[in-house]
């Protein structure tokens, strides 16, 4: 009896451990390798087809003595460096990689430089030089070192060129150069002390001062003194001075005073004189004086004696002369008699005084208009009167030149003339004040 279809597993296995085997539905069995990394690096991978995976572990010797061989699970084989230390300075370690470290005894510090001293630093095993000390506490030595022969001293020199110091030495202090120069100071006041650096002690003789007005000498205990030049010359005429610069002058002595009425003048024994002018002209018709300002005034002499009844005449030699006045007119027919121009003036001043009174009296009465007119008149009629006076003056005169009256006379009549016309002048602006 069939029982239908039966499927049937079948065996896919190749037997090798070192595939993994697998059966696909549509293509049948298939083989892929077997993965033996055991993720160590330490191991190296393989796989055996009868036993399966196979893991060795790996040799990380590199044969040199000289390294630690170690194998790291993830990063591999790493060497170490072996580390060559006895821990003793005086050693120099080093390492062979046939047969590892080896310590070698260093040679002894020595630098051959008597400036050092020589030694090995415990911790590091390096060399050390260390400088000697070549101080000698001594400030008047230089110190210094020869390598070859170690420490040298030297003393030092403490000259410092200069004249004005002593100079020593202090063990402690060094160079003392001491002042000196106090000892170049003396008491003589004509000479300058001082101390020159280079020559010591130094005498310069003081230069006393001295012009062209003046001569200076020196003295030891009081120093300089000075002496004015004398400058007189025995000339009461001039002015002595002296200019510091150019010596003595003797400036001519000005003797003007100003003075017109002086003559001005200068002895050289006494020096100026003043003469007063002598201002006469010798003219008896002139009276001489003098005017500080502007000297001689001759001034003309007035011969008016105020006398109508004589001509006066001046002469250079003598003086006024007066001369009575000859009246007559050569006329039978008139009474020839010289009336004094002071009994005129009289009459006129009397006339005046009467018409003011009358003046005062009329402006009592009347208004200003009339009193004005009849003051008018009255001043009119005078001068009328004085008019005629005169026109008779004048026609005498004239019949006495053509008479040929003596020159004299004529010339007496001419001044008597001339006078009344001034005192008709004088009458005219009197009356003149009366009419205002």
């Amino acid at each position: 009896m069939y029982m239908g279809c039966t499927h049937k597993d079948i065996d896919y296995s190749d037997y090798d451990y070192c595939t993994d085997d697998y059966c696909d539905l549509t293509t049948g069995p298939y083989y892929e390798p077997h993965c033996c990394d055991d993720e160590d690096e330490c191991t190296e991978d393989s796989c055996d087809p009868s036993t399966g995976c196979v893991h060795i572990r790996s040799d990380c010797s590199d044969d040199d003595l000289c390294t630690y061989d170690y194998c790291d699970p993830t990063e591999g084989c790493y060497y170490g460096e072996v580390v060559c230390d006895d821990g003793s300075p005086s050693t120099d370690d080093i390492c062979n990689a046939l047969v590892g470290c080896i310590f070698i005894d260093k040679p002894p510090c020595n630098d051959s430089n008597w400036c050092t001293v020589d030694s090995r630093c415990p911790e590091t095993g390096a060399c050390i030089y260390e400088p000697i000390d070549c101080d000698d506490s001594d400030e008047c030595s230089t110190d210094s070192c020869d390598p070859t022969c170690g420490c040298v001293n030297v003393w030092i020199e403490c000259e410092d060129y200069n004249a004005c110091t002593e100079d020593s030495c202090d063990a402690e202090e060094g160079c003392v150069h001491t002042d000196i120069s106090y000892t170049c100071q003396t008491d003589n006041k004509c000479h300058n002390d001082y101390c020159d650096t280079e020559i010591g002690c130094t005498f310069i003789p003081v230069i006393c001062f001295e012009d062209a007005c003046s001569r200076s000498s020196c003295d030891p205990e009081t120093g300089c003194s000075e002496n004015a030049i004398c400058c007189d010359d025995h000339d009461a005429c001039t002015d002595d001075s002296c200019d510091h610069e150019t010596g003595c002058s003797h400036t001519v002595t000005d003797c003007n005073d100003d003075d017109e009425c002086t003559d001005d003048n200068c002895d050289p024994a006494v020096g100026c004189t003043y003469t007063v002018s002598d201002c006469d002209d010798n003219d008896e018709c002139t009276i001489d004086s003098c005017c500080s300002e502007t000297g001689c005034h001759h001034e003309e002499v007035d011969c008016d004696d105020g006398n109508e009844c004589t001509t006066e005449v001046c002469l250079t030699s003598s003086g006024c002369e007066y001369t009575s006045v000859n009246c007559d007119d050569y006329n039978a027919c008139t009474d020839d008699t010289l009336i004094r121009l002071e009994v005129v003036l009289m009459l006129i001043l009397i006339t005046t005084i009467t018409m003011n009174v009358l003046k005062i009296i009329v402006i009592a009465l009347l208004d200003l208009t009339m009193i004005t007119l009849n003051v008018m008149m009255a001043i009119n009629v005078l001068m009328i009167g004085a008019i005629e006076t005169l026109d008779v003056f004048t026609t005498k005169l004239t019949v006495m030149m053509a008479m040929n009256v003596p020159m004299i006379d004529v010339t007496i009549m001419k001044v008597a003339f001339m006078k009344k016309s001034k005192l008709m002048k004088e009458i005219t602006v009197i009356l003149s004040g009366v009419m205002l």
